[in-house]
């Protein structure tokens, strides 16, 4: 009988300007592979048809492959905001959950990288001014425990992120990425 072996999960870190290179060439390779299928349709060279055919799909399918490769889920950044949450209610004296929605959800590594400043700002945002005391909390007929919402999802072609609390907070929506 063989021995298994677990898989491991295998990868290997490139600079995104290496990144940025390749997808500039497989652009590039798409550009061409459809004035080459252009040419065929004009010229009448049926007999190439097939070959340039294939060529312009798999140059469509590697492009979007090597696009993908700059994605990153949102829920990496979304999960640092627990530690965050946890201190300032802490050091606040307010008792506050943090609730994360969509963290599947992929954008840009350089747009989430970006987006990480504004997002901590709204959430200690809601943490310092949004989210009442306990006693407060109590005394108004709330739970005793705030909310905070962070969620990410993909709506007609864009990127929605929403911050959101159950205190005096205004909820927030931002498009971070139009389609």
């Amino acid at each position: 009988e063989q021995e298994r072996k677990p898989k491991q999960n295998k990868s290997i870190r490139i600079g995104a300007e290496k990144l940025d290179e390749l997808i500039t060439l497989m652009s590039e390779w798409q550009i061409g592979c459809d004035a080459a299928h252009q040419m065929v349709g004009q010229h009448g060279l049926q007999e190439v048809q097939a070959a340039v055919s294939s060529m312009a799909y798999l140059a469509k399918a590697i492009h979007e492959r090597t696009l993908n490769l700059r994605l990153v889920p949102i829920g990496e950044t979304f999960n640092r905001f627990h530690r965050i949450v946890h201190e300032l209610a802490r050091a606040m004296g307010k008792d506050i959950d943090l609730v994360i929605k969509g963290g599947e959800t992929a954008l840009d590594k350089s747009l989430v990288e970006h987006l990480s400043g504004p997002l901590t700002h709204l959430v200690r945002n809601a943490i310092d001014h949004g989210i009442e005391d306990t006693q407060t909390r109590i005394r108004l007929g709330k739970p005793a425990k705030g909310k905070i919402r962070l969620s990410a999802c993909h709506e007609s072609g864009s990127i929605i992120i929403e911050i959101g609390d159950d205190g005096l907070g205004v909820f927030s929506r931002a498009t971070v990425c139009g389609g």
